[in-house]
Order: C-alpha cells, then sequence, then structure tokens
C-alpha cells in the first residue's frame, strides 16, 4: 500500500543519518508526493500534509501562489477529510475550492488571506475552528455548510467586506466575536435554531440593519450588537438574559420590545443609543441596572411594581456645561402608588405620573334638586371599558357601562344608600380583584 511505502522510505532515510550511509536520492513515490524530511510531514504539489489518527489526511500548510486553489479529496487515494491550523494563513490566492468530505477547518485556517473573495464551505464540514476567517479583508460572499451547530470564536472576525451571510439551520451558537469589526455586514439571516449570541458577536457592525433575533434564543450576550445601526429591536419571549453593553451606542435603535420572561438586563445594556424612544419594561425584572438608559431619547417610560432596585444613572445624562449628570429632559416615568419607581422619581427630580391598578373614585357630586350623584374615578392604564356594579339582594350586579371616566346616576330616591364598585377591562378582561376593599358608599341626597 502506499502509505505503509511511504512510511518504509522515510524509515530508510532516517536510518542513513543514523549509521552513515549515503542518502537515498530524492525521488517520487508517486506523481505528486514528495517523501519528506519528516516521516509526519509529507508534501503533495503545494500541500504539505499530515496523517490522522483514523488514516486519513490534514492539509497542514499551503506554499503555492495561485489566485485559484483547489484543494484534493484525496491523496495517492487516501481521503483529506481536514484542513490544519493555520494551513493557509497568510495566502494570497482570491478563490478556494473545498472538496466535499472535508469535515473540520481548524483555527486560524485562512487568518489574514487578504486577497480571498468568496469561499464556499461544503456541507460535509461539521466543525469551523477559531478565528478560522478572521482579517479577510476581501472576502465578500460566503456560503456556511449546512451540518453546522456553532459559528466559532471570531470565524469571521475583521472580514471587512462581508456584507450579508444566512446562518444555516441547525446553528445554535454565534460564538463571541464571531462577525465582530464587519463594517459592512448590512443584514444577518439568523435560523430558528440558535439558542445564544455571543459576546460581541456581531460588535461594530456599523452597518448593521437588518437582523431577526429568532424565537427560541435565550441569551445575548455582552456587547453583542454594539455600535450596530438597526432602527427596531423585537427580541423574543425566550430570551431571559440581556447582558451588559448589548446594545450599547446602538444610535439609530428607535424602539425595543423586551418580553415578558426577561429576568435580566446588564449594566449600559442601552447606553447611548441616543435615538431611542420607547421601550416596556416587562414585569418579570426586579432591576434596572446602572446606566441602562444613559444618554438615551425615551420621554416615557413605564415602570412595573416588580422593579425594586433603580442603579446609578440609569434615566442620566452628563450636562457637559454644568459638569453634572441630570435626568434625560423631559423624562416622564409612569409608575404605581407607593413603588420603587415613584420613590426613585421623586428622589431624582424627575417627572412622574401614577399608574392605577383600578379604578379608583377621585370626586362624589350630588344634586339635592333630581337626587342625583355624579362619580369620578382614575383612568386605568390600557382599560377599554368600565362597569359601574351595585350590591344588590347579596350580589354585584353590572348597571351600566361606559368608556369614560365618569358616571351619573338616575334621578334616586333621596335617603337612599347603595353600595358601588367600579371595575375596568383590559384585554377583554375584567379586574375583580379586591372587591370588598374596593368597594365604596353613596347616599342620595
Amino acid at each position: 500500500m502506499v502509505n505503509t511505502n511511504k512510511k518504509i522510505a522515510a524509515g530508510l532515510l532516517a536510518l542513513t543519518f543514523v549509521f552513515g550511509g549515503a542518502a537515498l536520492p530524492t525521488g517520487v513515490v508517486s506523481n505528486n508526493t514528495v517523501i519528506s524530511a519528516s516521516a509526519e510531514e509529507l508534501t503533495y504539489g503545494n500541500f504539505t500534509y499530515t496523517m490522522l489518527e483514523d488514516g486519513t489526511i490534514e492539509i497542514s500548510k499551503y506554499t503555492g501562489s495561485e489566485t485559484a486553489v483547489e484543494i484534493p479529496s484525496e491523496i495517492d487515494g487516501v481521503a483529506v477529510t481536514s484542513i490544519g491550523k493555520r494551513a493557509f494563513y497568510c495566502t494570497s490566492f482570491k478563490r478556494v475550492i473545498m472538496p466535499y468530505g472535508i469535515t473540520n477547518i481548524g483555527d486560524e485556517a485562512f487568518d489574514d488571506s487578504n486577497n480571498l473573495v468568496e469561499v464556499t464551505i461544503p456541507d460535509s464540514v461539521v466543525n469551523l475552528g477559531d478565528f478560522v476567517f478572521m482579517g479577510c479583508d476581501s472576502l465578500e460572499h460566503v456560503v456556511l455548510s449546512k451540518n453546522l451547530t456553532s459559528i466559532s470564536q471570531g470565524a469571521f472576525r475583521d472580514c471587512e467586506k462581508l456584507t450579508s451571510v444566512t446562518i444555516p439551520y441547525g446553528v445554535t451558537v454565534v460564538g463571541d466575536y464571531a462577525f465582530e469589526f464587519c463594517p459592512c455586514l448590512e443584514s444577518v439571516e439568523l435560523p430558528n435554531s440558535i439558542t445564544s449570541i455571543g459576546y460581541s458577536a456581531f460588535g461594530y457592525g456599523t452597518s448593521l440593519k437588518n437582523i431577526n433575533i429568532p424565537e427560541g434564543t435565550s441569551i445575548i450576550g455582552e456587547d453583542a450588537f454594539r455600535y450596530c445601526a438597526m432602527s427596531e429591536v423585537v427580541i423574543p419571549d425566550s430570551v431571559t438574559r440581556i447582558e451588559r453593553s448589548a446594545f450599547y451606542s446602538c444610535k439609530n435603535l428607535k424602539s425595543v420590545y423586551l418580553p415578558d420572561g426577561l429576568t435580566y438586563l446588564g449594566d449600559h445594556v442601552f447606553c447611548y443609543c441616543s435615538n431611542l424612544e420607547s421601550i416596556n419594561i416587562p414585569k418579570s425584572l426586579s432591576t434596572l441596572p446602572v446606566y441602562a438608559f444613559y444618554e438615551t431619547g425615551i420621554i416615557d417610560i413605564a415602570i412595573p411594581e416588580s422593579v425594586t432596585t433603580i442603579g446609578k444613572n440609569a434615566f442620566h445624562y452628563y450636562d457637559r456645561e454644568k459638569k453634572v449628570y441630570s435626568p434625560i429632559p423631559d423624562l416622564t416615568i409612569s409608575c404605581y402608588s407607593g413603588s420603587y419607581a415613584e420613590q426613585y422619581a421623586i428622589e431624582n427630580g424627575i417627572n412622574y405620573k401614577l399608574i392605577y391598578k383600578y379604578p379608583e373614585v377621585t370626586d362624589i357630586d350630588y344634586s339635592t334638586t333630581y337626587h342625583q350623584f355624579r362619580l369620578s374615578w382614575t383612568p386605568v392604564e390600557g382599560a377599554d371599558k368600565y362597569g359601574i356594579a351595585a350590591f344588590i339582594a347579596g350580589k354585584w350586579r353590572v348597571q351600566t357601562y361606559t368608556d369614560k371616566t365618569t358616571f351619573t346616576s338616575p334621578k334616586l330616591k333621596a335617603g337612599d344608600t347603595y353600595k358601588l364598585l367600579i371595575a375596568a377591562r383590559v384585554n377583554g378582561e375584567w379586574d375583580l380583584s379586591n372587591i370588598n376593599s374596593r368597594a365604596f358608599t353613596v347616599t342620595v341626597k
């Protein structure tokens, strides 16, 4: 067999050095295979390769100068299955053809191959090494293997001309720095198989305007979209954590939807998003971290009762004339009476307005001439209808409905007393909690 012949020949060559015999003449074992000075490292044309433990070949180095390179699928009948670490480091070719059958592309395999324009990774590849195409300044187009399960750390970092990428279904992780410093990257298609987006995965993507964060993603990593260009972000219900500075200085970002299951926001998460105007705070959050909305454009935000901690300068900006930190101009916090958010607003001199859980009567006017009364109550956020109920014969019975926050009774009998309740309908549901404590009485005059 060819492999055995190579090993024997290499062994004989080594013996000549030990016993002082004449060296074997350089000879060709097969058309392109030349015995190298090492028993482990062989050459085939412009490729240096090694034998792997499973009997297949790994390309370990390329020494040619062609503008287009085709990696062999086999050498002397032995399959090529791997491209080794830094095998094509800093090469000058523009195009590379990888054969089907390669399963592994090692760390930094094509690092700093500055002239490489396009890459198609065959579907046989299941592993991409770290920083595999980092610094490929001319890389414009890449097709990824459909059998990848992750985009490795720094895989396409500093690919300055890459404009778009489609990540195949089956990939669950976009690794740390995977597409960091790709200034021309405008759009990324993420599959529903994604579960996490790593540290600065798309950081400094200053042209990245379109990205979908798929349902199933649970973690958005630190600095994940730092300095990106999107104007709107919808974060799916599956996301539970958004790490520190994830959307730091996304200056085009105008609106963000945060899901109800979100339990953690990292420090500086929307810091310097200067055009951010609209964001919701879900009831699942208990902490708004330091500098969370620092120097944003938010002027109205509702903070639920669940929030019990608001970090330093969360809603501030730096007044460069006075050299002090001040609340965002014109900011109004909507909050519940007695909540931590109300206390925070008062302590920081921020305008606030109270949100009511259910209608609270603010005024009862009586007419002694017509024996009527008029009720006024607080509005409930999101309510589309109110019901006025009376307690009659041991049961609450709705007497009338209105979409206003006032009600005038019909003419009644002076001296009669009524036990009443006002309920609000929000999202199709009537809030009938704490009925007894909410009930009140009126006596007709």
